[in-house]
């Protein structure tokens, strides 16, 4: 069990049992998809750099869609407890220092430069998430040179025999925290080091500068990349409402995949649209916050598309799945209650909402099994049953899985029960937040693939 840097590139046993059953529950936690797996060269030392966007959750992201034991690269700074340090060298996550992290330190990368040459020969893979922190949205922000750095350093120090890839790696949430959303995880066309080492001779700085260039366009090519900081909450509600309403309208199935292609788009033609003309982009701006302050009134999140009348028919029908099946719902939240309510109550005291979600799943690993043991001693006890005892064992994990998928459909049927009570009562609001909703996606429909022009005023508005 490798817990000094000096053997962190070695693969590990303990390791690879923890893994196994950490990317088990990380699938359950969330729905993961994988697109672009023939991107990855079979030939080359692999460097992966991934957008950052839900602190622990994105490198267990990187972690189980593919197979070995990469080592990850994090800020110096949570390296300074002894323990804590020893932990995170254990999972192959190696210190990166910075200027913030005292002037002194900066030496001790020379180390790590070092060992990140062993971690590459290695070809287990080297993970960075280059964007240097994270951030809770669908945004690419600048690239750190470190990435850069290592890269065309560690090449050049080996003569050009590494033949470093670098490959962007692109990662979607439909939800950051919510258990059962979907996560999408797109590999980009890997880019090459070595053509870029007569520039490095010449001009350290441009060679960097040219890599994270390319290494920013081939992220954003397989993310959603939402430009606009300033109206970045009426663009996301923009392209999530349009790209549900376009998938009903083509008649295709729901998937993270097909959503995350048409928020792409919808994000590329708003940001022309801003540089074209800017004061349509405004007027539809504002009809998007319009939107979702109506959106928020009537109880709905943002971006909600409204239902066709087949999936409000369906709706009814599940909750009459629903009911006959709450007495399981409540034998699975009262089994759950600790090992489950814990991580959630403990993942409240961090500031920092993206923690919430790594808090959780940490804590949910090991109090699951440890909680679902006693569990079963103590029904052993009670009952002196051994067939019973293992039934009750079996229920265990079935039911932390139940629980989750019975709270997300009856989230989702509260919402479809909703809107058809909305409709039948012929709420104002709610019919005059239906006719805007279409409007406004019709608009981000001619921007992807109509016309050139839009044609909006305060008629926008108007009911």
């Amino acid at each position: 069990m490798p817990t000094t840097i000096d053997r962190i590139e070695e693969n590990s046993a303990l390791y690879g049992f923890l893994k196994v059953y950490v990317d088990f529950l990380f699938r359950k936690y969330y729905r993961v998809t994988v697109n672009g797996l023939e991107n990855i060269p079979s030939e080359g030392t692999l460097i992966f750099a991934a957008n950052h966007q839900n602190a622990l959750m994105d490198a267990l992201a990187m972690l189980c869609v593919r197979k070995g034991q990469p080592v990850f690269m994090a800020r110096a700074d949570i390296f300074k407890n002894p323990t804590v340090r020893k932990i995170l060298t254990f999972l192959k996550i190696m210190p990166v220092y910075r200027i913030r992290d005292g002037y002194e330190n900066l030496s001790l990368n020379d180390e790590i430069f070092k060992k990140t040459i062993d971690v590459i020969r290695n070809r287990n893979g080297l993970v960075i998430l280059p964007e240097g922190n994270h951030c809770g949205e669908k945004r690419l922000r600048p690239l750190k040179k470190g990435i850069a750095r290592i890269a065309l350093q560690a090449e050049e120090a080996m003569g050009g025999e590494l033949d470093i890839r670098v490959v962007p790696v692109g990662i979607d949430y439909t939800n950051y925290m919510r258990v059962g959303s979907r996560l999408h995880v797109s590999f980009g066309v890997a880019i090459r080091v070595a053509p870029l080492l007569l520039e490095y001779k010449n001009s350290p700085a441009k060679a960097y500068n040219i890599l994270l260039n390319l290494l920013t366009s081939g992220l954003k090519s397989e993310m959603v990349h939402i430009a606009d900081e300033k109206y970045y909450s009426a663009s996301k509600s923009a392209i999530e409402s349009y790209s549900h309403w376009r998938i009903d309208k083509a008649k295709q199935k729901q998937t993270h995949i097909n959503n995350i292609e048409f928020q792409q788009k919808a994000a590329q033609g708003l940001e022309k649209l801003k540089d074209k003309s800017p004061d349509d982009y405004l007027v539809l701006m504002a009809a998007f916050m319009e939107l979702s302050r109506d959106l928020k009134e009537l109880g709905f999140p943002d971006g909600y598309c409204p239902l066709s009348r087949k999936k409000k028919i369906l709706s009814v029908l599940v909750l009459f799945v629903l009911v006959l099946t709450s007495p399981l719902f409540v034998y699975a939240a009262v089994n759950n209650a600790v090992s489950l309510g814990i991580p959630y109550l403990f993942s409240k005291k961090f500031m920092d909402e993206q923690f919430h979600s790594s808090v959780r799943f940490a804590l949910a690993l090991f109090l699951l099994p440890i909680f679902h043991a006693i569990q079963v001693v103590t029904f052993a006890f009670l009952t002196a049953n051994a067939f019973y005892t293992i039934l009750y064992a079996v229920s265990l994990p079935l039911s932390t899985y139940f629980f989750f998928r019975w709270k997300e459909q009856f989230n989702l049927n509260c919402l479809a029960l909703k809107e058809i009570a909305f409709g039948m009562a012929k709420n104002k609001l709610y019919n005059r937040t239906k006719l805007l909703h279409n409007k406004v996606v019709k608009k981000v429909d001619d921007l992807c693939f109509g016309k050139k022009r839009l044609e909006m005023d305060q008629s926008f508005f108007e009911d």
